[in-house]
């Protein structure tokens, strides 16, 4: 979920809304407040009130536009604004985000240009030092942890405000992602932001919790990572951060799972789902393959709540056990709701009908619903309001291996020589 990623959208100078009457002012500022947390659509919305051949709107749109992850729409907008806008340092952030579109395209040098263009633009010392952190994530990885080491010195000098953490959580996810070698400096990032958003922003706060508890789960200090989380999501729910509130109650989730609190990781889980449902529509979606960036992203989280559910059913009797494999259904089918939502382009009033199914079948009618997860098959068989589920010991990746084989066997038309019991015969053993 882009929680630390470059910050520049983050970043929106005061001279964006100078020399505009008061209520371009107002209404642009209220713009950026609603894209600073998140809130995409509602800031769009917000300036269509606005004259849309303004740069600064088009600037502003195209920044929206990019976080959405709508690349096209965002380098024209992104564009346009530049050509129409006649004060250069304003107009950075625009360049940066263009760098980042380049740069996801596989474009560096391209990317390298325009951060070089804002760079030479920038007039603020702050500014410019965000410019070099996105110059760094496109050097060759062998390079950017020690560019980053000799940078931070640079950020730390800073005065101690708002601006300074954002540049520092940027440093600290860079570091994090260096693996074992960066795991000091991003250590270090951390607790320097921590240290000045204490008594600033507890969304930065938030934010620097986050990551130490992630930097302390993977390396398995569950306690430690877990009394940190406690703590971040104290302060997400504080600055109603709800992007961030997905990323720390999911991780409380895995937490108290490993730590064997069962009913409390059940409960994490279906907060960090409310979560995702409460900001759905601005979660930027993509299509990789056919496949939505949405399940990509949060798919774990509804897995990661199904799967206890299917565990939870298995301790339990008759009824409850009905209650809790209806749920774990109903958390999968959320997913392939999404799905659709996004497929059909908007927030389409979009509803399972399994409920319905499950009250007109007879009892010569059963309906097997398979959950696929990580490590493991589980098969709910439905007939009328009743429901059983059998687990078979085999792995997505396995899986998907033996259905590839009975695709290619059937697309080459070579059925007639092909067993298709042959192919599943060796995961037949394995339902208990």
């Amino acid at each position: 979920m882009a929680n630390l990623a470059l910050f520049l959208i983050l970043w929106l100078p005061s001279v964006l809304v100078l020399a505009q009457p008061h209520d371009t002012v107002s209404t642009i500022n209220q713009a950026q407040q609603e894209y600073q947390h998140g809130r995409y659509w509602l800031a769009l919305d917000t300036l269509s009130q606005l004259d849309e051949q303004q740069a600064d709107v088009q600037g502003l749109k195209g920044l929206i536009h990019y976080r959405m992850r709508h690349f096209e729409s965002a380098e024209t907008l992104l564009n346009t604004a530049l050509k129409n806008h006649h004060v250069a340092k304003s107009s950075v952030p625009w360049l940066m985000a263009l760098a980042e579109i380049h740069a996801q395209r596989g474009l560096i040098d391209e990317a390298k240009a325009l951060y070089q263009r804002a760079l030479l633009t920038s007039d603020n010392q702050a500014l410019s030092l965000s410019i070099q952190l996105g110059q760094i994530a496109l050097l060759p990885v062998s390079e950017q942890l020690p560019a980053l080491n000799q940078l931070q010195p640079k950020l730390i000098a800073l005065a101690k405000n708002v601006e300074r953490s954002r540049l520092l959580l940027n440093m600290a996810a860079q570091a994090q992602r260096q693996g074992e070698p960066g795991l000091k400096l991003a250590y270090d990032s951390y607790q320097h932001v921590l240290t000045d958003a204490s008594t600033q922003d507890t969304g930065l706060t938030a934010a620097s919790l986050d990551g130490l508890a992630q930097l302390y789960e993977n390396q398995q200090r569950y306690e430690e990572a877990y009394r940190l989380n406690q703590d971040g999501l104290a302060a997400a729910l504080e600055a109603e951060d709800e992007p961030l509130l997905i990323m720390l109650e999911w991780r409380h989730g895995r937490l108290a799972n490993t730590l064997q609190r069962r009913a409390e990781a059940i409960s994490a889980y279906q907060n960090a789902i409310q979560h995702i449902a409460a900001i759905r529509k601005d979660i930027p979606v993509e299509y990789h393959n056919g496949r939505s960036s949405f399940r990509e992203l949060l798919e774990p989280v509804y897995l990661g709540l199904a799967d206890l559910l299917l565990q939870q059913a298995r301790d339990s009797q008759s009824a409850q056990k009905t209650h809790l494999l209806k749920q774990a259904r109903e958390t999968v089918e959320l997913i392939k709701l999404a799905e659709l939502e996004d497929y059909l382009g908007g927030r389409c009033g979009v509803q399972s009908r399994q409920a319905e199914l499950d009250h007109v079948l007879t009892a010569t009618t059963a309906v097997v619903y398979p959950i696929l997860l990580p490590e493991r098959l589980e098969l709910l068989v439905g007939n009328g309001a009743a429901l059983e589920h059998v687990s078979v010991n085999v792995s997505a990746a396995e899986l998907q291996q033996y259905s590839q084989t009975l695709r290619e066997k059937l697309t080459q038309r070579q059925w007639r020589k092909f067993s298709i019991s042959s192919a599943i015969a060796p995961l037949a053993h394995r339902t208990y």
